[in-house]
């Protein structure tokens, strides 16, 4: 079982990084979402970024919804690409919402132009 943390000094990436690979291997899911809902956003998007894409879109769905437009924010143009293409639109237009204008503007001009256009019009 995943230790839980306690305070953002004891995030490690690297640890964090393993205990997700082995929960993803045990297909422990809630365990998943537990550790991801104690990080800050930002460390989200660090841990997302050290992952595979493969895992990326095992561990997305377990992000909270909340937390969504911060981490889209923060993480780099090709794994921004990499998961908005993968995620439902509505899930997409929320997390748009929440977003801060310039960074949801940074973030347009990197999506397919039907994408960036569906958000403009929402």
């Amino acid at each position: 079982m995943i230790e839980p943390i306690e305070s953002i000094e004891q995030v490690d990436v690297h640890d964090t990084t393993e205990a997700i690979n082995l929960l993803i291997d045990n297909g422990e899911h809630q365990q998943i979402e537990a550790l991801l809902s104690e990080l800050h956003a930002g460390e989200v998007a660090t841990v997302i970024e050290s992952l595979p894409n493969e895992q990326r879109q095992i561990i997305w769905p377990y992000v909270p919804a909340d937390k969504h437009a911060d981490i889209l924010a923060e993480v780099g143009d090709e794994v921004l690409l990499t998961i908005v293409e993968e995620m439902p639109s509505e899930e997409l237009m929320a997390a748009a919402s929440n977003m801060e204008s310039n960074d949801l503007a940074l973030i347009i001009e990197e999506l397919p132009t039907e994408l960036g256009d569906e958000i403009k019009a929402s």
